[in-house]
């Protein structure tokens, strides 16, 4: 499907991709031609340009998912640091004030 992707993208110029969760950071990987890091911590609280569109990077907040809450790590700081990112990423694309 990374074809059809890439002709949305270009068709529909978005202006930001937010990624959230593994599966479609590594989508987005795939389709840049490359792996996914296997590492979510080394993407969340992480933009980067590609294409002309920012993607930010986001982990899953779903209720099944530990990742938030794991005391011997710092991922609660990574996802506040993500929600900023996003935050900024949104009002440089004129979707918030």
């Amino acid at each position: 499907c990374a074809p059809f992707l890439i002709e949305e993208i270009r068709l529909v110029r978005p202006r930001l991709l937010v990624l959230v969760g593994i599966r479609a950071i590594a989508a987005y990987e795939s389709l840049r031609g490359r792996s996914y890091k296997g590492d979510l911590r080394s993407y969340v609280g992480r933009t980067e340009r590609w294409r002309g569109v920012t993607a930010v990077f986001m982990p899953h907040t779903s209720g099944t998912s530990r990742w938030l809450n794991r005391s011997e790590t710092n991922n609660r700081r990574l996802f506040i640091e993500a929600q900023r990112r996003l935050r900024a990423a949104l009002r440089r694309a004129g979707v918030v004030p």
